[in-house]
């Protein structure tokens, strides 16, 4: 099945694991409404289509789990505002771009996990290299 738009309106989530659901389509742009959230897990899904720029408004959230999807595009620059951020995994997808500089605005980020993006190009950005 696909993730309803719905989703967004449960504003006290804190954490939303939705793994191994065998989900198809995109990611709805208002489940970044459910600004509590703190762990976000979509992993091993049939996910498509771009990380919502959304994304940044999710200030409290310190894990996002989006690996094993085929989520397209690049990663969003409002990653980096989401100061809170410890965990994010975006491993085995189709993802483009290089590994974002912005990546370093994320004082708390301890695992990135990038591998497995054959769109993924260039080096670690120093920014990214000092957390």
């Amino acid at each position: 099945g696909t993730l309803p738009s719905e989703i967004g309106d449960l504003a006290s989530i804190e954490s939303l694991y939705l793994d191994l659901n065998k989900l198809v389509g995109w990611i709805p742009t208002n489940i970044m409404n459910l600004h509590n959230m703190t762990r976000l897990s979509i992993s091993a899904n049939s996910l498509i289509g771009s990380i919502p720029s959304k994304i940044g408004e999710c200030k409290a959230l310190e894990k996002l789990w989006l690996d094993s999807n085929s989520l397209t595009g690049s990663i969003p620059t409002e990653i980096g505002s989401l100061g809170a951020l410890e965990v994010l995994r975006v491993e085995y997808n189709k993802l483009t771009g290089s590994i974002p500089s912005y990546l370093g605005n994320c004082p708390n980020l301890e695992g990135i996990s990038i591998f497995y993006n054959r769109g993924i190009k260039g080096s670690i950005p120093s920014e990214v290299g000092k957390l």
